[in-house]
């Protein structure tokens, strides 16, 4: 972890509680494994691939921690744990919280953003903290549908689809003739149902760099390596919102493996 983001104790006794709880939880689960499902349809964490749970669970040790001097840490906004369930499914979206842009992001921006206005870091934080986190929200909308732009109960704002629509079309232009060589060049969409299945499976962990990495982490390592500099944040919210799209509709297992999928070394 970066210098600057030694956590800060707890001062409210509503954290202890609540992270006594969930810890009571998350400890049953280990214990009993597969013979618990959790609501929602949510695979145990005992079945979890080995590297994503234990993202799942460095994410949950950091949503209880408070990096901030009045000892608030995430767990106090959100202490309904299933409410966070439609989160991940509905990545990349507009989200606007305390002064951020009104802008279609991803889970990682959001995380980003959130740590930034809710912490004392001075520091940008770290991406094996943002990754963590955004591997533990995922894992409480698993088994749901994969739905972009619809996070909560009530339907987003028409302007919030339009411009998620508008996001999704420049990441299908860049998607079919961006770049040297486009996207589609080699990876031709030839059978949509059966290729989108990866797409449902982010966050994941890649053998070959040895990381849980969400979609839109992905696509900038990929990017980076494919064009020799960092894609602009848009750009990767763009792409990840087409390829999202192209997952609507479809159960969201997060930390899954992919075995026919040979992206990296394309």
């Amino acid at each position: 972890m970066a210098a600057g983001l030694s956590p800060r104790p707890e001062k409210k006794n509503t954290a202890r509680t609540v992270g006594f709880v969930v810890f009571l939880a998350l400890a049953v689960l280990l214990t009993f494994g597969a013979h618990i499902v959790p609501a929602g349809g949510r695979r145990p964490l005992p079945t979890l691939e080995a590297h994503y749970r234990a993202s799942v669970l460095r994410g949950w040790r950091l949503f209880q921690t408070s990096f901030a001097r009045d000892g608030v840490a995430c767990v106090h906004c959100h202490l309904d744990h299933e409410s966070m369930g439609p989160w991940a499914p509905a990545y990349p979206k507009v989200e606007v919280f305390d002064g951020t842009p009104y802008e279609v992001k991803t889970l990682d921006q959001v995380v980003t953003e959130a740590l930034s206005k809710h912490t004392d870091l001075h520091l940008r934080p770290d991406r094996a903290m943002i990754g963590d986190l955004v591997s533990y929200i995922s894992w409480w909308g698993d088994g749901l549908e994969i739905r972009p732009g619809h996070s909560r109960s009530l339907p987003p704002p028409s302007s919030d689809l339009e411009a998620l629509a508008q996001a999704v079309e420049r990441g299908r232009r860049y998607f079919e003739s961006g770049g040297q060589p486009s996207c589609s060049g080699c990876h031709p969409v030839e059978h949509p149902q059966k290729e989108s299945l990866g797409l449902t499976r982010f966050p994941r962990y890649f053998p070959q760099r040895d990381q849980v990495l969400s979609l839109a982490r992905f696509l900038t390592l990929h990017l980076t390596e494919k064009e020799q500099t960092e894609p602009s944040a848009r750009l990767v919210t763009d792409l990840a919102a087409y390829l999202s799209g192209r997952a609507a509709g479809q159960v969201y297992l997060p930390g899954s493996p992919e075995e026919e999928d040979h992206a990296e070394n394309e």
